[in-house]
């Protein structure tokens, strides 16, 4: 069925999210930074055009801060660990 390969994320706050997705992807991991770096998502709509990015400052800084993990039948509890065990070691 569609759903078992159907993304599903868990997000978390790193301080470095971008050196944390280029890790855990060497090790295979998928995780997805496209959809939590922005303050609307997907990303890909279109803005209102009254839209300031600017007036919600912690927004922006939960959003630059944001990694979001795999979470669906593909990962396995071994893999979870792993995962969990990588952003132990680097997410400093």
């Amino acid at each position: 069925k569609w759903f078992r390969k159907a993304p599903i994320f868990l997000p978390i706050q790193v301080k470095n999210p971008k050196k944390l997705h280029k890790i855990l992807l060497k090790h295979s991991y998928q995780t997805n930074i496209d959809w939590s770096q922005h303050l609307l998502v997907p990303f890909s709509k279109v803005r209102p055009g009254n839209f300031q990015e600017d007036l919600y400052p912690q927004a922006q800084q939960l959003a630059q801060q944001t990694l979001c993990l795999p979470l669906n039948q593909t990962v396995s509890p071994q893999d979870a660990v792993a995962i969990v065990e990588l952003i132990n070691k680097h997410a400093k």
